[in-house]
């Protein structure tokens, strides 16, 4: 935790002043006694370099359970929100799996943003499907 509180406000500075819009990949797993965290990295474009770039932005914590939709989206948003209100706009999208609970993840955090920023930016296009995980559902529903 310590560590964080030394890098979070340089993350927020570079964040803020990145030209470019950001996309996180969500993932979520649950331990065998069901405690359950959320993965959060964030990807972007380094306009200068012409690569993407990518960073683990935050682990979090939750307790697996009904609601759990409503708790990863408002941590989720107070973490974006910490790192300066100008980084809200840049989220495009959240990548992640199949999972009903990742979609109402999304569509509750986007719906918080649109209230800070005080505009839509939530769209269909805002929660993507990742194309690894399709896939893998499809193989293992021929092959089982």
């Amino acid at each position: 935790m310590e560590l964080y509180l030394i890098t979070g406000p340089l993350l927020a500075a570079f964040f803020s002043s990145l030209n470019v819009a950001i996309s996180l990949t969500l993932d979520g797993w649950s331990t065998y006694n069901l405690k359950g965290f959320y993965v959060v990295i964030v990807h972007w474009i380094d306009i200068v370099m012409a690569k993407s770039k990518s960073l683990l932005l935050t682990i979090i914590d939750v307790a697996s359970g009904r609601g759990i939709d409503v708790h990863v989206a408002k941590a989720l948003f107070e973490h974006l929100k910490g790192m300066g209100l100008i980084v809200l706009p840049k989220l495009l999208n959240v990548m992640s799996d199949n999972g009903s609970d990742v979609t109402a993840i999304v569509k509750h955090m986007f719906e918080l943003i649109n209230v800070v920023v005080r505009y839509k930016l939530m769209r269909p296009c805002n929660r993507v499907r990742c194309a690894d995980h399709s896939v893998q559902l499809v193989i293992l529903k021929v092959l089982v």
